[in-house]
């Protein structure tokens, strides 16, 4: 697992309790520094994969 920032520090995130989730290691790398709204909107959620 890691410690993931929802909304990442390069965009204006906090390093506080609130901006933070577990996060699978496979999940965070794919991440980058997109915030979470970004994210979901280019993932099908439901098979993980990328939409795009």
């Amino acid at each position: 697992m890691h410690l993931d920032h929802r909304k990442p520090i390069s965009k204006g995130g906090l390093d506080n309790e609130e901006n933070l989730a577990a996060c699978c290691v496979k999940c965070n790398l794919e991440k980058h520094d997109y915030d979470e709204p970004s994210l979901y909107s280019n993932l099908d959620v439901r098979s993980g994969k990328s939409m795009a």
